[in-house]
């Protein structure tokens, strides 16, 4: 049985391969939150898994070309959606030498 951790490492690993080659600037820490905070929430998951979701690569890559070189990604105001509903959330981009604000953006997925 292919289940757990044994199933989620082979998606969660070539998902951070592609948000590296997507943009090479991200930190490991930034590839962590950017998979945690992009995944679709589903109630059957609630409780059992620390995201309460399911990885979805595209929403992770579109946060990921979304930040450049000189930002650094440090919030996702991140709302619930249900499975195939729109999901709107904000990235804010933060200089990565002072953490200053330079930019936030609203984005619907």
């Amino acid at each position: 049985m292919f289940s757990g951790t044994s199933s989620s490492a082979p998606f969660v690993s070539g998902i951070s391969g592609l948000l590296k080659s997507a943009n090479p600037f991200l930190n490991n820490e930034q590839i962590v939150e950017i998979i945690n905070e992009s995944v679709d929430v589903l109630p059957s998951l609630n409780g059992l898994i620390k995201t309460s979701g399911r990885v979805n690569a595209r929403k992770a890559l579109e946060i990921a070309v979304a930040v450049s070189d000189g930002f650094s990604l440090f919030e996702l105001d991140k709302k619930e959606a249900m499975d195939g509903e729109e999901i709107a959330f904000s990235i804010n981009l933060r200089d990565r030498y002072n953490n200053k604000l330079i930019k936030e953006k609203g984005l619907t997925i």
